[in-house]
């Protein structure tokens, strides 16, 4: 007989996605096919720079959407920043806010959607399940393969009255649409493709490897933002881990090679929609504090910090496929679909960091090149007899 009162998985993603090249160039009709008729665009310098935002306006305006463009977005966004987007919002009264550009900029437009629907400030969201409904739709447009945040339900912003990193996540923040356009990605140079391609390894990597639904003690009414991993995770971490083994070097050292930025952009996609579902590990944890510490970008101080967590875990994770030793992010990952399970292990990463347009260790990121070895190494702790 079936217990009643057994776990039972979830898995949520965005409403819906959008994917082929050259998609971008329809947001005016979705946007329209939803009676929406005035969007506010959250973006930065660098993609109105590139070209990115004359692409969305111009799909909006054949579409006779009315749209207004949020120009303050930075790398590491703030409560500041989302309170001005929110307050532009109010101006302008948007029906819908577009996320356009990396994670950044698409946190920004769902915790700003929370504020103009909600009131209050970016700051009296932080932690789960803050935001109280629903808030008007978001479209999210990645324009890096990495973060995923295209269809989680978390926004990540800085709390400035502590210096710290904080999360804002509720369902109400998954966006509506996300639309995911992989030609959007080549006006990146190679650096930010390949810490974008770091951060979507980890979020697949710490997807498979963190504790399984079954395992949690959850209250059976209890609605948690992360769930474990559970059969539906598996299955997109896995493919994630396959496609960045595949293309993530060519799209580094090839930026026009669109089959590798495909690939790169559906593995950052599958791996945003395992983690969202069963959540994230000690990388993302650590990152908090160190990327405070050494200003680093989230890809690359993830991407770093996984070393160390994968050789934490290799005891601990003997039946998980990405602790087995054969590289995943290399071109030798198995081509076949019936092949051995993506694996992962320290050396191979270590490999890839090398030769892909990232320090190959932490302290890299603490002290310049230039530095004397002794300073590199001054905090090491030494072996006592």
């Amino acid at each position: 007989m079936v217990n009643p009162t057994s776990p039972a998985w979830r898995f949520s993603t965005a409403d819906e996605v959008l994917f082929v090249c050259s998609v971008a160039e329809r947001i005016g009709v979705e946007a329209r096919h939803r009676n929406l008729s005035c969007a506010l665009i959250v973006a930065d310098p660098n993609v109105i720079k590139a070209g990115l935002v004359d692409i969305v306006r111009r799909s909006l305006r054949a579409s006779q959407i009315a749209n207004h463009v949020f120009e303050g977005g930075t790398p590491e966004p703030g409560t500041a920043m989302v309170n001005a987007a929110a307050e532009m919002a109010r101006a302008a009264r948007p029906d819908l806010i577009i996320g356009l550009c990396g994670g950044s900029n698409m946190d920004v437009a769902k915790v700003a959607a929370a504020v103009y629907a909600h009131g209050g400030s970016a700051a009296d969201y932080f932690g789960e399940n803050r935001v109280p409904g629903p808030t008007v739709p978001v479209f999210a447009v990645p324009t890096t393969a990495g973060t995923g945040s295209e269809v989680t339900a978390v926004a990540v912003i800085e709390d400035e009255a502590r210096h710290l990193k904080l999360a804002v996540a509720r369902p109400h923040l998954r966006p509506r649409l996300a639309i995911v356009d992989p030609l959007l990605t080549r006006s990146y140079p190679a650096k930010v493709t390949a810490e974008s391609g770091m951060d979507a390894l980890v979020h697949a990597v710490e997807a498979y490897t963190v504790v399984s639904y079954d395992a949690l003690d959850t209250p059976p009414d209890a609605r948690p933002q992360f769930t474990g991993r559970q059969p539906i995770t598996d299955a997109l971490a896995e493919r994630a881990i396959r496609l960045l083994g595949r293309h993530l070097r060519a799209a580094v050292y090839q930026p026009n090679a669109v089959a590798a930025r495909e690939g790169m952009h559906l593995a950052a996609l599958l791996a945003g929609m395992a983690f969202s579902s069963a959540g994230l590990g000690a990388a993302h944890a650590l990152q908090y504090p160190v990327g405070a510490a050494t200003h680093t970008s989230h890809g690359l101080g993830t991407g770093l910090l996984l070393l160390y967590v994968v050789e934490y875990l290799l005891p601990a994770a003997p039946k998980r496929g990405c602790c087995r030793g054969v590289p995943a992010a290399t071109a030798s990952y198995p081509a076949s679909p019936h092949a051995e399970r993506p694996t992962l292990s320290p050396s191979c990463h270590r490999g890839w960091s090398a030769r892909g347009h990232l320090p190959r260790r932490l302290a890299r990121t603490l002290y310049p090149r230039t530095a004397p070895r002794s300073a590199v190494c001054a905090d090491r702790p030494r072996a006592t007899a």
